[in-house]
């Protein structure tokens, strides 16, 4: 697969490619705003960002070659190396299934995540450190364009409503790009097929034929 290839079926936040699927963006654009209505800001976005790791999850296991053991070494365990949400999002770039643009936003979403889960009493949307990483996650999208015809019920203004809308879209994308992956191939891996090895007891038989064939 050339670099070329993959950068341009990468997930990125190009809405351009989405057009087609109006109704599912529709409901993954409002799904964690209903989902999530009643719950705190700090369970909605501890929620939100353990969904999107779950579907990253679901995208890089799409790509590799599926493992035959019920634990998958490389997302289960303490030290497994694609077990936390910030590797996925680096595996998943490294691999050409999202783009620089849609990893760099994912970020955000898990420092969002992080400010919430270490700062159990006081954190909220409203204070300032998370409002500004809801602006700096719209900045990093063309929110004007991949929230056409939505406009009219969410409020951009709002933190929660921002970041949950945006999420959604979020994970409508790693679901869409998940669905169409085909697994890597094993038919170009490199085989090491050892030599299959004379015993040295034939060898000493052969020597000894052949001394005879000269007698």
């Amino acid at each position: 697969m050339s670099n070329k290839a993959t950068q341009l079926s990468a997930v990125d936040v190009d809405p351009k490619s989405a057009d087609s699927a109006a109704e599912t963006k529709h409901h993954w654009l409002s799904f964690f705003v209903q989902e999530f209505e009643k719950e705190s800001d700090r369970a909605a976005v501890i929620l939100t960002a353990a969904m999107l790791d779950e579907a990253l999850r679901e995208l890089v296991e799409s790509f590799l070659i599926p493992c035959s053991a019920s634990d998958d070494p490389l997302f289960d365990g303490a030290n497994a190396p694609i077990g936390t949400f910030s590797s996925r999002i680096e595996c998943a770039y490294r691999f050409g299934l999202i783009t620089a643009t849609f990893a760099k936003s994912l970020h955000i979403v898990r420092k969002i995540r992080n400010t919430f889960a270490h700062d159990v009493a006081r954190c909220k949307f409203t204070s300032h450190a998370v409002s500004n990483r809801v602006n700096a996650l719209k900045n990093s999208l063309s929110v004007s364009n991949f929230l056409t015809g939505e406009k009219k019920t969410i409020d951009l203004n709002d933190p929660r409503e921002c970041f949950s809308y945006m999420a959604g879209y979020f994970l409508w994308q790693i679901k869409k790009r998940t669905e169409s992956m085909i697994h890597v191939s094993n038919s170009d891996a490199i085989c090491c097929q050892m030599k299959k090895e004379t015993p040295k007891s034939d060898n000493k038989d052969k020597a000894e034929e052949s001394k005879q064939d000269t007698i």
